[in-house]
């Protein structure tokens, strides 16, 4: 065995072919992770989904080469013959062939060291992240060339041998993508069983986990089930040809003569890949074990004061909502397991099918739990239920937007149903005395807390020592005595959110004069803690905008910002893992640091936003042009704040949210109207992190952080900072200049006299010259801009080139030197 795997270790050594799977790996690995996924300009530190989910579609063009140059060789020089007159087993030759592949993967693999050396450089990456994707991607590699080489043993053309194996290896990464799977069930829907067989022998769900940071026992195992059985049919086939002297007999490959058939090991393999699938078991790899539960909430849970009961309600999948609902629901009870088994029998989990069980059913008419049906099918059911007693949290659809929380979310649940107490919010607010179908117990947002707290309107002469959380929306006129009453709450340890609006579009949404919310000013207790909104000003953002839909067409609003997963904390369990939100016409909060308070914000614009009054968007200048004109770049917004005591722990928190119409609009609106009740509206899953955040338990605020926190690239803004320091100064000049010509010429507009001519053509004389400066400073600020991006692309085309093409060359080089001393030694023993 030794002696076979120096051979093939000596003879790859030597090979081209060596030398260019290297180059071609490398090359094809770092164009997929620096150009087409962006790997810088995503901003994250883990490149799980930006270099290693590209693997195995670079192994299924590669792998084949290797395994067509293992038997290749073999055939061409007669190898075949020297090995049957040898007393060797054709098991240890099939183990050498895969220990040569082995080593050029794990060589390829190392060629593209130099692409993490530059991610360490630009941030810090989870090492164990690394380490697992590196193992993924071995042991996919591994899967493929044996399969390939399986192939390779049956055919002795080249090309005939490459396009199978590619064919094959691309076949079966496909199986495992969510829309092939979609497609088969929305064209026959009681095919479910064959998407999850499909899946189960796919290459792309096992190596999916692998590459997350997750090893688990049936990609291990499905791995090495993979290999096995490439393994047993390149032996079975190279014993079958050695027995019948080069030519391959139909009858004898059947025969149970050289082990288990094809016909049977195929199968074997796929029931069994099929079980496995199912086993449970991991083990996390990652850095902040965002698989794991951490000590402090296993011990909440294992000391609940009463017990609890978990229900899923799951139907068969349905069309409509494809694979993912699946794969949602295999993840949910991968989480329940874990949170079962903490628990120490504290907490039972059940999975209900109502489509079979009536008791069930009737359950789910009863909890209201959503029921979808399209085309006359058998309506499809996902909702679950945690309750304890006389306590419950209904989750009324579990929709796999929601994915990333649903850990926290049941940890939480339970943890809110086994305690005697439920958090009490109050709504401090004008809509509080409406009796019709706007007032608050209709609004959809209200509806989503009432889910998990007991939500009530608020009156500021009520009693509030029962209250734990106030909702202040809006409040129009504050007196001082109410100010000083909000102060003690916090001071007390409750918490308030309070939403103020610069520019309130509620008298829009409700059509009548008599609910307009004017312009508030920030409040008493707000302005002392060093927290303010400029009254009538509002935030105009080039970058962040929503495209909507009017008479005119299809037009772009930057006033209403659709903010993304730059303008958020990632860092914090409020707002990490977020897409994107809607913040309507929001107001920037001004935030000067004060002794003893913690500011912290949540979210902001983007750098090219601008902070102007709202009445100069209703004088027929468009936001577009106050965009062009005026903004300056560098400056960030804050559109969310978190404050806390920094010298009483036991003091409350206040988050300040610059917009009420996030609240009512951008929150599915009214339940009566055309709202939807979703619990993966964004705007909504906010909502909920903040309250459960404030009124959650503390254990558990890191556990949504840890799970989808992101790593950014620092280093990487560093050098665009860098590079875009010196052009700070010029372009703010400029965009004064601009300003400043701006506002000359409308003053000159104003003074415009057409009964006296000679005046009025000094008057457009002067405008005329203003102009001519208004459009050369415009002219000079696209020019600073334009060669600021310029200076930051190219030292992004550096970093990008500089890694892609750094490898390939070297081993190119590398190659051309080995290849010539080897051709130098064979000359000179001849």
């Amino acid at each position: 065995m030794i002696v076979l795997i120096k051979r093939e270790l000596h003879s790859w050594c030597f090979s081209p072919v060596l030398f260019a799977h290297c180059i071609l790996f490398s090359l094809f690995s770092l164009i997929s992770m620096f150009l087409l996924s962006g790997f810088i300009e995503s901003g994250e530190s883990d490149i799980g989904h930006t270099f290693f989910k590209w693997h195995p579609w670079i192994f299924a063009f590669t792998a084949p080469v290797i395994g067509i140059r293992s038997w290749s060789e073999e055939h061409r020089c007669g190898m075949f013959e020297v090995l049957g007159t040898q007393p060797i087993r054709m098991l240890h030759v099939v183990l050498a062939k895969m220990a040569g592949a082995l080593f050029v993967i794990v060589l390829s693999l190392i060629c593209t060291l130099p692409a993490i050396f530059t991610v360490f450089w630009l941030g810090t990456p989870d090492i164990g992240m690394l380490f697992s994707g590196y193992m993924g991607s071995i042991l996919c590699g591994l899967a493929l060339v044996g399969l390939s080489q399986a192939i390779c043993t049956f055919m002795k053309g080249s090309i005939g041998a490459y396009v199978c194996a590619a064919s094959l290896s691309v076949i079966l990464i496909l199986m495992g993508i969510n829309g092939i799977a979609d497609v088969i069930l929305a064209t026959f829907p009681a095919l479910q069983w064959m998407t999850n067989l499909l899946s189960s022998i796919s290459i792309l769900p096992m190596y999916e986990t692998l590459y997350l940071g997750r090893l688990t026992l049936a990609s291990s195992l499905g791995f090495f089930l993979l290999i096995i059985l490439s393994i047993t049919l390149s032996t079975r086939a190279l014993l079958s040809l050695r027995s019948n002297q080069k030519q391959y007999n139909l009858s004898s490959l059947k025969s149970f003569t050289y082990g288990i058939p094809a016909f049977l090991s195929i199968p074997i393999f796929i029931i069994t890949a099929f079980f496995i699938n199912k086993l449970p078991g991991y083990i996390d790899l990652t850095q902040d074990n965002r698989f794991s539960l951490p000590q402090a909430v296993a011990d909440e849970l294992s000391s609940l004061e009463r017990p609890a009961t978990v229900r899923l309600f799951s139907t068969a999948n349905h069309s409509e909502f494809g694979f993912d609902l699946f794969r949602y629901s295999q993840k949910l009870k991968e989480a329940m397991a874990l949170i079962e088994e903490k628990s120490n029998g504290n907490i039972i989990f059940k999975e209900l099918d109502p489509s079979i069980n009536q008791k069930a059913a009737k359950m789910v008419a009863l909890e209201q739990i959503k029921s979808f049906s399209i085309d006359n099918e058998d309506p499809m059911v996902f909702g679950l239920v945690v309750e304890s007693l006389d306590k419950k949290r209904v989750f009324d659809f579990l929709n796999p937007n929601r994915e990333r929380y649903i850990l926290s979310d049941l940890i939480q649940a339970v943890l809110d149903v086994t305690r005697s107490n439920k958090t009490q919010i109050g709504l401090l607010t004008p809509f509080s005395k409406r009796n019709d179908e706007l007032s608050l117990p209709n609004w959809s947002a209200i509806q989503l807390l009432n889910h998990r707290f007991n939500v009530s309107a608020l009156n500021e002469k009520d009693n509030w020592s029962s209250i734990d959380i106030i909702v202040l929306m809006q409040w129009p006129e504050m007196d001082q005595a109410l100010s000083n009453k909000l102060s003690l709450f916090i001071e007390n340890g409750g918490d308030i959110i309070t939403l103020i609006d610069p520019y309130s579009l509620m008298y829009e949404m409700f059509d009548g004069a008599d609910l307009t919310l004017q312009s508030a000013t920030t409040p008493n207790f707000i302005t002392e803690r060093g927290l303010r909104v400029p009254a009538n000003k509002q935030v105009i953002d080039g970058l962040l905008r929503t495209d909507m839909t009017n008479a005119n067409g299809r037009e772009s609003n930057p006033a209403i910002l659709t903010l993304g997963q730059e303008q958020f904390n990632a860092t914090h369990s409020i707002t990490s893992g977020f897409d994107y939100v809607h913040f309507p016409y929001v107001g920037a909060i001004e935030s000067k640091a004060i002794d003893g308070f913690h500011n912290e914000v949540l979210i902001t614009s983007s750098d090219q936003a601008l902070l102007i009054p709202v009445e100069s968007t209703r004088i027929g200048r468009s936001a577009e042009d106050n965009i062009t004109n005026n903004t300056t770049s560098g400056i960030f917004y804050p559109l969310m704040v978190l404050q806390s005591n920094l010298k009483n722990k036991n003091a409350g928190r206040l988050v300040v949210i610059s917009d009420i119409d996030w609240l009512h609009a951008s929150i599915a609106g009214n339940v009566t109207g055309d709202a939807v009740l979703d619990a993966g509206n964004s705007n909504g899953a906010l909502l909920l992190n903040l309250v459960d955040f404030l009124a959650g338990d503390p254990v558990l605020q890191g556990l949504r952080t840890r799970s989808v926190s992101r790593r950014p690239l620092n280093g990487w803004s560093e050098i665009r900072e860098a590079q875009s320091t010196p052009y700070i100064q010029p372009i703010t000049q400029a965009s004064s200049q601009i300003r400043q010509l701006t506002q000359q010429l409308e003053k000159l507009g104003a003074h415009r006299n057409y009964s006296d001519p000679v005046a009025n053509k000094a008057i457009e004389q002067e405008v005329a010259q203003l102009r001519i400066q208004l459009k050369e400073q415009r002219l000079m600020l696209a020019s600073l801009r334009g060669q600021r991006e310029a200076d930051v692309k190219q030292q992004l085309n550096i970093i990008k080139w500089g890694n892609i093409l750094f490898s390939p060359i070297f081993m190119l080089v590398i190659g051309f030197i080995t290849i010539y001393i080897r051709e130098n030694k064979i000359r000179a023993g001849e």
